[in-house]
C-alpha cells in the first residue's frame, strides 16, 4: 500500500509542501521558459493562483502569457538587443530583428536604465559615398529641406526633418526612392499648394539626425575632389530642383538665390568638362532679392551632352520646357 504523505494536510499545507519540495526544480522550469504556470500546476497539482504568489515571493517576474514568448527573447538575447539600440538601430528595426513589441521593449529599456531616443535617432542609414547619396545632397541644396524642431508637447529631444516639396510626381518619386536605397522611411504624399496650378503638390519627407547633421556638416569644396559618378548625381539633384532646358531658346541652366553657390557650381561643371557661364544679379520684384542663372555653354550639342551625362529624372526636363529669358548684369 502506497502512502501519500500530503493525503491528511490540508489544501494550503499541502501546496506549500509540494512547492518547498521542489522549489528548485520548478523554478529553473519557469524561468528557463520550459514550462508555463497552467503547465506547473498540472505536473505537481498546486493551482496556479498559488504558484503566482509563491514565485513572485522568491523574486520571480511572472510572465503575462500575451508576452511571454517575446520577454522569453529579451531574457536571452538581451544584451544583443541593447547593443543594437546603442549602435543606432530604431524601435522599428529591433521590432522586425527580433520579433519584440515596441511596448515591451520601451518597457525593458527604462528598467535597465537604457535612455531612449526620439523619432529623429533612430534610423540605420548608409552614409557611405553612392549615387543616391550625393542625389540627396543635391536635392537638400535646391527644393529639399533639412530642418529640426522640438517634440510636442514634451520638448524631451529634437526632431529632424527631411523634406522635398514639388510638383512633378517623378522628381518626387526619384527623391522617395534615394531615401530608401540608403535606409530613408520617405513617405511620399499630396500636399494642398494653391500657388500651383495643379492646386497641390508632392512632398516627400522622412526623419533622420544623422542624416540632419551630416548635411550641415557637409563641405561643398569636396564636391570638387569626387568621382565624376558622384559629381553628376550631386549636379542631378539640383537640375531636378532649380535646373531648366529651354529647347526652344537652346538655354539649359541651374538657378540659385546665391552668388557664392553660383560660383561653385560654375567651378564644379568646369571639373566635369562644361563651360559655363552666369547671368543675373539682384532683383528689382519678385520673393528673392537675389537670383542667379549658371548657364551651359556650347550651344544645342553641349547641351544634349549635359542632359545626356547627367540624366534628369523629371520627363519635362529631358525633352525642353518654357522659352527662358536671360539678363546678363
Amino acid at each position: 500500500m502506497v502512502i501519500n504523505m500530503h493525503e491528511n494536510l490540508n489544501v494550503w499545507e499541502r501546496a506549500d509542501k509540494i512547492f518547498n519540495d521542489n522549489r528548485e526544480k520548478i523554478i529553473n522550469l519557469y524561468e528557463n521558459g520550459k514550462m508555463t504556470v497552467i503547465q506547473l500546476e498540472n505536473k505537481f497539482e498546486i493551482s496556479h493562483t498559488t504558484l503566482d504568489r509563491k514565485l513572485r515571493k522568491n523574486g520571480i517576474e511572472i510572465i503575462d502569457r500575451r508576452y511571454r514568448n517575446q520577454i522569453l527573447i529579451w531574457r536571452n538575447k538581451k544584451n544583443e538587443i541593447i547593443k543594437d539600440y546603442q549602435n543606432g538601430l530604431s524601435l522599428e528595426q529591433l521590432k522586425k530583428k527580433y520579433s519584440i513589441s515596441i511596448f515591451l521593449l520601451r518597457k525593458n529599456f527604462r528598467k535597465n536604465g537604457i535612455k531612449l531616443r526620439g523619432r529623429s535617432f533612430g534610423k540605420m542609414i548608409n552614409l557611405k559615398p553612392n549615387d543616391d547619396f550625393f542625389y540627396i545632397i543635391g536635392v537638400l541644396h535646391g527644393d529639399g529641406s533639412a530642418f529640426c524642431y522640438d517634440s510636442y508637447p514634451t520638448k524631451r529631444y529634437r526632431i529632424c526633418r527631411i523634406n522635398l516639396d514639388c510638383k512633378d510626381l517623378d522628381f518626387a518619386k526619384a527623391f522617395q526612392n534615394s531615401c530608401k536605397k540608403i535606409g530613408l522611411n520617405a513617405r511620399l504624399n499630396t500636399k494642398k499648394k494653391e500657388t500651383n496650378k495643379q492646386g497641390f503638390c508632392w512632398r516627400v519627407d522622412c526623419y533622420s539626425k544623422i542624416l540632419y547633421d551630416f548635411y550641415q556638416k557637409f563641405d561643398l569644396n569636396s564636391m570638387l575632389n569626387e568621382k565624376m559618378e558622384y559629381q553628376i548625381a550631386f549636379i542631378r539633384g539640383m537640375f531636378d530642383s532649380d535646373g531648366c532646358n529651354c529647347k526652344k531658346n537652346n538655354i539649359v541652366k541651374i538657378t540659385t538665390i546665391r552668388k557664392d553657390f553660383a560660383l561653385f557650381l560654375k567651378k564644379l561643371l568646369e571639373t566635369m568638362n562644361f563651360k559655363s557661364t552666369i547671368y543675373g544679379g539682384k532683383q528689382n520684384s519678385g520673393y528673392c532679392k537675389e537670383k542667379y542663372d549658371v548657364v551651359i555653354l556650347g550651344g544645342k550639342s553641349e547641351n544634349e551632352r549635359f542632359l545626356k551625362t547627367i540624366r534628369p529624372n523629371i520627363a519635362r526636363k529631358k525633352y525642353g520646357g518654357k522659352i527662358c529669358q536671360k539678363k546678363k548684369t
